[in-house]
């Protein structure tokens, strides 16, 4: 059997560390060998016991400025970052990118550590090899071969996705004596980031908008003189509900992800100047009575609690006169998060037969992309309503038109033609239908995203066209007015694509609404 992958735990709160202790004593495979309360305790119990990876706890989404440090000193060390709240953690090691976990298990964290051992292993130091100290006979960065200063011109690269399962693959195990791989590694790729999260972004985003509202309800915009501005001094994050929680993300029939929500406690300035000091008392009363007078008007937009706290004198600064007016803000906000969903449909493959013949199971909602672009199809009975819709079309749309059809079995001849929704909706909709057996064609793909109206805030989800940014899904509605009433099973809806896929990247769901029964 291996020997246990050795690692301490450093600056974690106690239910986590608690919890990780607990994991390690019964699993053979890692071992803790000690705490730190800090980084300085953390350098000197990693140069006593050259651990293979540390858990180290971080106040916010940003690699805590000691790593690069740590990484420096010990080369072949894995530092697991563990973000506030538990909801994000980073593996940091000397290589060139640092890998993200999204709502790490404590068992996830325990893997970094084995598959940290596995790759010191793996990618091994000559120098150390040559002199041995320390537990299991190695030493960090011993021997002359490798510079351990920062402007040194290389360093080790390990990879902690090596063997990740805690054992070699058979016939790659480095042979004794082998040269390290080395590559040139610039500092800056030390110190990169933690990705932010969606309340992170969140949380900025609404200081914003709460400041651009300020802006042109309050101050007014434009302001009544070029400098005058409004700014926070201070912006605190309040949560709200459980966790932030506030519901589930419902739009038009997509159910894509939780409703989350928070509020800013800030404290607001708007800096008021002019070129006398006889100017300046219209402007503070102005600020003053719209923050009275427009507290319902604010109320609307997420406002909860907006009072005056202060107006400060009025002070020359050179040739002009300045005075600011201070008010206390409790400003409400919501956000979207589809929890890192790649796509609203996942495959469930069914063995129905053999060979094996692979259903999907998607249930009334169908995606368009540039592998397929099966029909929506809704069979009676049920009632139609409209169609949602959310695209994600990153340039122009693919080529290729769209028809909606709506017939019966057993339909004789071809279905009525239509180009125009509205003349479509009169002939196809309401309790007794002009006919049942019409076809709405739009020439282009964009045709029929432009006849469909738009239905609330995009959705972010997934990075389908691998640019490195999430996807943004416009979501429409088609809608159908007085309702497609489908009176039994052989009447049936579809909107169909002119093409088996799309010709470009680009992706749409449809769904039926309200959802039918199926």
């Amino acid at each position: 059997m291996s020997p246990p992958a050795r690692f301490i735990l450093a600056v974690l709160p106690p239910l986590p560390a608690g919890l990780l202790r607990a994991l390690a004593a019964a699993d053979p495979r890692v071992e803790l060998v000690g705490g730190a309360a800090d980084l300085d305790d953390a350098r000197a119990l990693l140069r006593a016991e050259r651990p293979d990876a540390v858990l180290l706890g971080a106040r916010d989404d940003a690699l805590p400025p000691g790593v690069p440090a740590l990484l420096e000193e010990f080369p072949r060390l894995t530092v697991v970052v563990f973000g506030p709240g538990g909801r994000r953690a980073a593996i940091a090691a000397l290589r060139l990118h640092v890998e993200r976990l999204d709502d790490p298990a404590p068992g996830e964290l325990l893997d970094a550590v084995r598959a940290a051992a596995v790759a010191r292993a793996w990618f091994p130091l000559a120098e150390e090899d040559a002199s041995p100290s320390g537990p299991g006979g190695q030493a960090e960065g011993g021997g002359g071969g490798l510079d351990p200063s920062p402007s040194g011109p290389d360093r080790a690269v390990h990879s902690a996705a090596a063997g990740a399962g805690g054992t070699s693959p058979p016939g790659t195990q480095p042979a004794p004596g082998a040269t390290a791989i080395r590559v040139l590694l610039s500092p800056a790729l030390l110190a990169a980031p933690m990705p932010p999260t969606a309340a992170t972004l969140a949380f900025d985003q609404a200081v914003h908008d709460m400041l651009r509202e300020l802006k042109e309800k309050v101050l007014q915009d434009p302001p009544p003189t070029p400098q005058s501005s409004v700014a926070a001094v201070s912006a605190r994050e309040r949560s709200v509900g459980v966790g932030n929680r506030k519901g589930v993300d419902v739009r038009d029939g997509f159910v894509p992800g939780e409703v989350f929500g928070g509020r800013v406690e800030a404290l607001v300035r708007f800096e008021l100047w002019t070129n006398a000091p006889a100017g300046l008392a219209p402007l503070t009363t102005g600020v003053q009575e719209r923050l009275r007078t427009r507290r319902d008007e604010l109320r609307q937009l997420g406002f909860l609690r907006l009072s005056l706290a202060d107006t400060t004198p009025a002070e020359p600064v050179g040739a002009d006169w300045r005075q600011s007016v201070l008010a206390e803000v409790l400003y409400e906000y919501e956000y979207r998060d589809a929890d890192d969903s790649e796509s609203l449909i996942v495959a469930i493959p069914v063995d129905v037969e053999e060979p094996p013949d692979a259903m999907r199971i998607t249930g009334r909602l169908a995606r368009w992309d540039q592998l397929r672009a099966p029909p929506l199809a809704v069979r009676g009975p049920a009632a139609v309503q409209g169609i949602g819709v959310l695209a994600f079309v990153p340039a122009a749309a693919p080529a290729g038109g769209v028809t909606v059809t709506r017939t019966f079995d057993g339909a004789a001849g071809a279905p009525g033609p239509f180009t125009d929704p509205a003349a479509f909706r009169a002939s196809v909709t309401g309790p007794v239908p002009a006919t049942r057996h019409a076809r709405l064609a739009f020439a282009t793909l964009q045709d029929f995203l432009d006849a469909a109206d738009p239905a609330g805030a995009a959705l972010v989800m997934g990075d389908w066209d691998e640019d490195s940014s999430p996807d943004s899904y416009d979501a429409r509605l088609l809608d159908m007015g007085p309702g497609i009433r489908l009176a039994s099973a052989a009447d049936r809806l579809e909107v169909a694509f002119a093409a088996a896929a799309l010709d470009q990247t680009a992706v749409l769901y449809l769904r039926p609404l309200p959802d039918p029964p199926a």
